[in-house]
């Protein structure tokens, strides 16, 4: 073959080449746009997408795809407010998320079969499993103009260096995942929550729930140390990895659970050089705005 004919074959194949990626990524930012009208704009109506179960379904639903694609498998749902794993295999050991041992891995309420399902207390999270079968949290931080003091909170004390630190309880922010102008966070999915400490079936004992309340002001007093104030801090906002029930076995156990801080939607973090009297925050802590 002439040189000129085999260097004009091999511009073509390049050229070739070049547009049909171009064209992919074309069609895939037609795709996603198409994706995100299908999404709500802001916080609000994602937490509340209407008054029925089958409305918090179906925004999710053309998440699926996009998510699969990111290596992550979302929990489909198993019955109102409540998703299951998609396989009947429990999930990987992730440092987070446990079984009292007294309770064994059998069907039953507090066993480790619970942790195949995930009650939610809104839209905003879901499960997913990552192709290596670990189980993360998935929840909306950003919509538009919505959330981001909210994220660079979490960046700030969930991710890098200060994650690292002993007394810090903030669950950490392991990725972002964007899609246009929302963002979501992926954070490890932590075994139980803190507010079933005081219900009907774990046997905690006063021990058992005084070492998770000094866990939760120690969360606390990070926070407020790195000038970030929580507006939101009840009960249902602490995870831990898993309940004691020392009165269940009569024992004091060898190891106790931890607890994360988590939800710093409503929170305000003030400016360094802030002197430690004057931060004030204004306004009721159900003001989801990033004021």
């Amino acid at each position: 073959m002439p040189l000129a004919s085999l260097f004009i074959q091999t511009i073509v194949v390049s050229l070739t080449g070049v547009a049909i990626s171009g064209f992919y990524l074309l069609w895939r930012d037609i795709a996603a746009r198409n994706i995100r009208r299908q999404l709500p704009d802001n916080l609000d109506s994602w937490r509340i997408p209407g008054r029925r179960h089958k409305d918090e379904v179906r925004i999710w639903e053309p998440l699926y795809k996009v998510f699969r694609r990111g290596g992550l498998a979302l929990w489909p749902v198993a019955f109102e407010s409540t998703v299951e794993a998609p396989n009947e295999g429990f999930p990987l050991a992730n440092g987070y998320a446990y079984a009292s041992s007294n309770r064994g891995v059998a069907d039953g309420i507090g066993a480790a079969s619970r942790l195949r399902y995930f009650m939610y207390a809104n839209a905003l999270t879901r499960i997913a499993r990552t192709r290596d079968g670990y189980n993360v949290a998935v929840r909306v931080l950003v919509v538009k103009h919505d959330g981001h003091g909210h994220l660079n909170i979490l960046r700030n004390i969930a991710t890098g260096s200060s994650s690292l630190l002993s007394n810090n309880h903030t669950l950490p922010l392991l990725a972002e995942f964007r899609l246009d102008d929302i963002v979501f966070g992926i954070f490890p999915r932590v075994g139980a929550r803190m507010e079933e400490v005081f219900g009907y079936w774990p046997s905690n004992s006063v021990g058992d729930v005084m070492d998770m309340l000094l866990q939760a002001l120690e969360a606390l007093a990070f926070i407020h140390a790195s000038n970030i104030a929580h507006r939101d801090a009840f009960h249902d906002n602490f995870l831990v990895q898993w309940h004691p029930e020392s009165m269940r076995t009569m024992s004091i156990p060898a190891s106790r659970p931890r607890v994360y801080l988590i939800d710093f939607e409503v929170a305000v973090e003030f400016p360094e050089e802030c002197p430690p009297v004057e931060p004030r925050g204004t306004g009721f802590a159900l003001d989801f705005s990033d004021t």
